[in-house]
């Protein structure tokens, strides 16, 4: 293994390739980079000194013939290596986004703290959001790129300037701790939280947009891409899509009436995204599976939108709000998971709901996986305080 240590901000260039490859190929590709001839002392990172390109491909080293050759699948990205380990929290990550430009990503954590890191070059951790007094538990960036919303388990929101590292502006709304937060395409801010209240906001007015109430506790929150719409999704069970066109003008509170229901999923719901066109909507369960539900205001089976079930993924004693998400085709989901002692990122291919990949590497419960907007990157975020960027096959991104 090569390691290189940058000490500044904590991070590790971890160059392995192994263990990104897609399960119907890991087999032979691990054969064709591990085999060692005892003839040739022929090995992949063991007692020679292996080196690397300045593209990141890795080498073999042949002891007996002094040679060094280019070994290693195909880069994909523009990652200073084909798997980048990021540290610096100090407790669990519950969450990370990259930016609308994909040139940065925010990760939030059990530790209070929003940290920020370049995603190219050496990842650097170039700020610190503090100001919550609590676990962060969802964060998502602005559509301009200038701001990020947090969620924490301090029952606000806030909103920050992610250029200047800095906060603008605390809601305190919720009576009990925020689960989750999310943005619509005109930065209509929505939380959803444990007091069984969705709260909406336009950061440009003092007082919120709507109130939904609800049932049951809140995990997870979306908006359809008109931000006309609202899906919200909890302990109950069900997603319930809310018309905030219905909202009432005195009280801004907006009446149950007003929604439609997507039942399947027979425990808790911890995480909800919407495809890139607005066509469907993927979640995530405590039933141990990610399912894909068509989204349309109007569909012939609107009684079965239920168009999908993505096994593999597994929740786990601890009960953390795993999320979920989509690639920027559409073409790809991926949803968190716990299924200790060896927790994975499971990428899925959506048309078909073949797994394709099950990626191994956090020793700790998976508890967000975000798609790159731009080239074929994921990162995750998990409970053993690590972050990791890794590229995987450009074919279908």
């Amino acid at each position: 293994m090569v390691n290189w240590y940058f000490s500044s901000f904590n991070l590790i260039v971890i160059a392995i390739h192994l263990a990104w490859m897609s399960d119907e190929n890991t087999k032979k590709r691990k054969s064709d980079l591990i085999h060692t001839k005892s003839d040739s002392a022929l090995s992949l990172y063991e007692d020679q000194d292996a080196k690397r390109r300045k593209t990141g491909e890795l080498v073999e080293v042949d002891a007996s013939k002094n040679q060094i050759q280019l070994s290693g699948p195909k880069r994909t990205s523009s990652l200073q290596a084909p798997i980048m380990l990021l540290q610096g929290h100090k407790s669990e990550i519950y969450t990370v986004k990259f930016s609308p430009t994909g040139r940065e990503l925010a990760s939030g954590s059990f530790d209070k703290t929003i940290l920020l890191y370049n995603v190219f070059g050496d990842c650097e951790n170039y700020g610190e959001l503090r100001g919550h007094n609590n676990a962060v538990l969802e964060l998502v960036w602005s559509h301009d790129n200038k701001q990020i919303y947090s969620a924490s388990a301090d029952k606000s929101v806030m909103i920050w300037d992610a250029e200047y590292t800095r906060r603008l502006k605390r809601y305190k709304e919720h009576d009990s701790i925020v689960n989750c937060v999310s943005t619509s395409i005109n930065d209509l801010i929505a939380s959803g939280s444990d007091d069984r209240t969705v709260k909406v906001y336009d950061h440009r007015a003092k007082e919120i947009v709507c109130e939904i109430a609800s049932k049951h506790p809140v995990l997870s929150t979306c908006f359809s891409q008109q931000g006309d719409r609202l899906f919200a999704a909890g302990t109950e069970g069900v997603i319930r899509q809310y018309d905030l066109r219905k909202v009432d003008g005195q009280d801004h509170a907006l009446s149950s009436s007003h929604q439609l229901q997507f039942q399947g999923h027979a425990d808790v719901i911890t995480g909800i995204a919407l495809s890139p066109d607005g066509t469907q909507l993927l979640s995530n369960s405590m039933d141990d599976t990610c399912r894909l539900w068509d989204a349309r205001p109007f569909t012939r089976n609107a009684q079965q939108r239920n168009i999908g079930i993505l096994q593999g993924a597994k929740h786990s004693v601890d009960k953390n709000m795993l999320r979920c998400s989509w690639s920027p085709s559409g073409q790809l989901v991926s949803g968190g998971s716990s299924d200790s002692p060896a927790c994975h990122v499971y990428i899925w291919e959506a048309r078909t709901n073949r797994l394709l990949y099950k990626l191994p590497g956090h020793k700790g419960t998976v508890n967000e996986v975000q798609f790159h907007p731009k080239e074929p990157i994921v990162v995750s975020a998990g409970s053993d305080k690590c972050l990791y960027l890794g590229e995987i096959d450009s074919n279908n991104y």
